[in-house]
This record gives structure tokens, sequence and C-alpha cells, in this order.
């Protein structure tokens, strides 16, 4: 994961769209990213403003609570997945 770090400029970041992209058709609520993956709240919170500002995650609000999940229609979201499942795959 330290290759990615480096490659995107952020722990978080990386730790984020990989979890993303491990199963790409689950959504997942801020806290619980946050939680599974040990990293601060608004860290995570402020990640996913990002990706989302880039097109590779979709936000969806159900009630007062925010799910995001990959954006499978983004190319970018898909070419990016494969780099992850290579890096993973490499391990």
């Amino acid at each position: 994961m330290a290759r990615m770090e480096h490659l995107f400029g952020s722990r978080t970041r990386a730790a984020l769209l990989a979890k993303l992209f491990e199963e790409p058709g689950e959504s997942y609520y801020l806290r619980e990213l946050s939680k599974e993956l040990e990293l601060a709240f608004s860290a995570v919170h402020r990640e996913m403003e990002n990706l989302e500002r880039l097109g590779l995650v979709l936000e969806e609000r159900r009630g007062r609570e925010r799910f995001f999940c990959v954006n499978r229609g983004s190319p970018v979201a898909r070419e990016l997945r494969r780099v992850f499942i290579c890096v993973r795959v490499r391990k």
C-alpha cells in the first residue's frame, strides 16, 4: 500500500480507493469506512468529497446518512480499479 500512498499522495485516499475497489457494487457509510479502516472521520469525509468531485465515487443520501460507492460509469474509476487489483494480486 505504501506505493499507492505515494502515487495518490495520501494514505487515506489510497486506503479508501482500495476498499471501494474491492467491492465496487457496495455502498459505504462514512463512519463505517472510518472505523473499518481506522482513519479519522474528518480525513475520510474530506477525501470522499474530493473523490466525488473527481467523479470517482457517487453519493447517495439515505435520510441524514451519506453513503458512497464507486462510480462504475466513470472510465477513470474502471482503470484505477485495474491498477488496485494488479497491486493486490502481486502481493
